[in-house]
C-alpha cells in the first residue's frame, strides 16, 4: 500500500522501490495472497514508465498466484467469487492485453 501511495505523490522511484520490496517480501513468505496485488501494483507502475517486459513479467507472476490460489480453494462457490473479483479479472484483463491467456474459471471447469 506504501508504495501506491507513495506513487499518488509523485515519487516514482520510492514508489517502484517500495512496490517491488512488497513482492519480495511476499515472495519469501511464500504468500501468493500478497504476491498477486502487489504484482500487479508494481505492473501497473511500470506500465506509466513503458517498461512493457516487465509489465508482462509481472501480470503472469500475479496470473499464477491467482491460479494457484484457486486450486486451493475447496469450496466452488467461494472459488468462484474469488476468480470474479474485480481485482481477479483486472489481473486477466492485463495479461490477456500483453499476451497472456484467457479470463479465469473455476478449476473444476
Amino acid at each position: 500500500m506504501r508504495g501506491k501511495i507513495v506513487a499518488k505523490l509523485g515519487n516514482s522511484d520510492a514508489a517502484r522501490t517500495d512496490l517491488q520490496r512488497a513482492i519480495n517480501l511476499a515472495e519469501q513468505l511464500r504468500n501468493p495472497t500478497l504476491v498477486y496485488p502487489a504484482a500487479y501494483d508494481l505492473a501497473q507502475w511500470h506500465e506509466t514508465t513503458g517498461q512493457e517486459q516487465e509489465v508482462a513479467v509481472l501480470y503472469g507472476k500475479a496470473k499464477a498466484a491467482v491460479e494457484h490460489i484457486a486450486t486451493t480453494i475447496e469450496d466452488e462457490a467461494l472459488c468462484a467469487i474469488f476468480l470474479q473479483s474485480a481485482l481477479v479479472q483486472a489481473i486477466y484483463a492485463c495479461a490477456i492485453c500483453v499476451g497472456g491467456q484467457t479470463t479465469p474459471t473455476s478449476p473444476e471447469a
